[in-house]
């Protein structure tokens, strides 16, 4: 059987409330951190997120979370924490365009 986006018809926006929550309840709680890390992880994404001007995971490119690290990097943060953001923002909106 086709799926919609087989047969063209675009998939519905993944909005970046529902990415977070995903993250949230089902991505965060597989990782082998504790939970100080969890919740530091989260509090930055969604603090990012909150000042994106666009809504669903469509709208972000790789000049957003490309410019999102660099911030991360003049904080100061180290490259193995960077490196770890990178791959929780990819692991965190990974469904984009599916449900």
């Amino acid at each position: 059987m086709n799926s919609p986006r087989a047969a063209g018809v675009p998939a519905e926006p993944v909005l970046l409330a529902e990415a977070l929550s995903r993250y949230r309840e089902v991505e965060l709680p597989a990782q082998n951190k504790s939970e100080a890390t969890r919740r530091g992880y989260l509090y930055d994404l969604a603090s990012w997120l909150r000042q994106l001007s666009v809504t669903s995971v469509q709208e972000l490119d790789i000049g957003t979370i490309d410019a999102y690290l660099a911030t991360l990097d003049r904080r100061g943060l180290k490259g193995n924490t960077i490196q770890v953001r990178r791959t929780i923002l990819w692991m965190g909106l990974r469904g984009r365009g599916e449900r």
